[in-house]
């Protein structure tokens, strides 16, 4: 009996070494799959898409993004009718500026494929980037509807907060929640929304949830010390704090809260130090120098304290000035210090110092820059009590004023301090 051969389903010349370029690209050998292709592309003049596709992956990686356009452009030729070329192609012209080429070229893969979630997707970001919030939000949500994943929704979140729109960011949250209960960076983004909301609760409850599911997660951790050391329970705040340190002991934000830490339970000298690795992990950080400068008038060192303080005028000036805008990644735990604050400071150092006429324009400026922190008005009165009691006395009235508005709103830590020198004050111009 006669068997005649059949001819098995290979794979053409041109593509029998796309398995093993997809095996050394998924195993991050890079160099080896690099000199696999470019030797498949030397045999076969440039024509397989896969190794094109591949090789532009590696360079964008690598940083080459023009060369890695240059790739997705030759697969585009070889194959005009895959949107998944396409994709890299926009996705290269993002990272070399090129916006609105990006976004055409978005717009034509949608005709193709009006289903895919990550067209809509990366069209968004293109106009998160524009900071045209409320388009990058329409595009978020049509492309929430046609995925599972959360990606989308996280996306909606940014673009409503950035629009003010804070409980529509809640509810987007909320909705990504759902899909992905199990999340806790969600749960952290979540609580980090109810704090500019102003509900406490649903912020401990979701740095909770998060903590549940991953004791160690740093920023639930961060979160949270933060919030207790706003409610002055230094210890608790230590012990999140210390849990945090052992994930990033190199974190300026954690070292300059375990200093405020410090700071609350009168521990000086440690706050010192803290407080001075912070500057140094971060020494454009206004904040911190503004918190070390506050040390060092507890500890009556006016000249240190006066040059921290005076270096967190200018850093913040300068931020201001240039339209800088941080993305907080965590709670803030520190004094929120405002420009007429730190003036305020500036002033009582100068006082310590032996500068009264320096002093009182430090207090002057302080009044015009801030018009509803109550410790502003109260230093002030403070600084007036020995020359005019007169306006002191007017200083004290607009500090309570201040006080009564922000009535529930202000830290502990804070209220106990402007409690004392009111109590202070009040006892030096004879008023019960």
């Amino acid at each position: 009996m006669h068997f005649e051969a059949t001819a098995c389903n290979e794979p053409p010349p041109i593509e029998t070494d796309n398995w093993r370029i997809h095996i050394l690209f998924t195993q991050s050998a890079l160099t080896q799959c690099v000199n696999l292709i470019k030797t498949n592309l030397a045999t076969h003049g440039f024509q397989n898409a896969f190794a094109l596709e591949c090789l532009g992956m590696v360079q964008r990686l690598q940083g080459k993004v023009h060369e890695s356009l240059d790739q997705f452009l030759m697969c585009v030729r070889l194959d005009p009718s895959s949107p998944s070329y396409k994709k890299h192609v926009a996705r290269s012209l993002t990272l070399i500026g090129s916006h609105d080429e990006a976004i055409d070229l978005y717009h034509t893969a949608l005709r193709q494929t009006p289903k895919d979630w990550e067209l809509y997707y990366n069209q968004g970001l293109h106009h998160l980037l524009k900071k045209d919030w409320l388009l990058a939000e329409e595009y978020f949500l049509e492309a929430a509807k046609h995925t599972q994943n959360v990606m989308p929704l996280e996306k909606l979140a940014e673009a409503r907060d950035k629009s003010g729109n804070i409980s529509g960011a809640i509810d987007a949250l909320k909705t990504a929640l759902s899909l992905s209960p199990d999340d806790p960076d969600l749960l952290v983004r979540l609580a980090f929304l109810y704090v500019r909301a102003g509900e406490e609760g649903s912020v401990f409850e979701n740095l909770g949830s998060a903590l549940c599911l991953l004791p160690t997660h740093f920023h639930a951790l961060l979160a949270t010390g933060s919030v207790m050391l706003q409610q002055a329970d230094y210890d608790a705040a230590l012990a999140k704090f210390r849990l945090a340190l052992k994930n990033a002991p190199e974190n300026a934000s954690l070292w300059n809260n375990i200093g405020m830490s410090l700071l609350g339970k009168r521990k000086f000298l440690g706050a010192t130090y803290c407080l001075n690795r912070a500057i140094v992990l971060a020494p454009l950080d206004w904040s911190i120098s503004a918190n070390l400068g506050l040390v060092f008038l507890h500890t009556d060192q006016p000249m240190s304290a006066l040059q921290h303080i005076t270096a967190a005028i200018h850093l913040l000036r300068k931020q201001t000035k240039c339209a800088v805008s941080a993305d907080m990644g965590h709670i803030s735990t520190s004094t929120k210090f405002t420009l007429g604050m730190l003036y305020s400071l500036l002033a009582v150092a100068l006082a310590k110092l032996k500068d009264p006429a320096a002093a009182e324009e430090a207090h002057m400026i302080a009044c015009k820059n801030d018009r509803t922190q109550p410790s502003v008005p109260l230093n002030t009165a403070i600084g007036l009590a020995v020359t005019s009691q007169d306006q002191a006395r007017q200083y004290l009235v607009e500090a309570e004023k201040r006080l009564q508005n922000l009535s529930g709103k202000l830290p502990n830590f804070s209220m106990e301090s402007i409690n004392t020198a009111q109590l202070g004050l009040k006892s030096l111009l004879k008023i019960s």
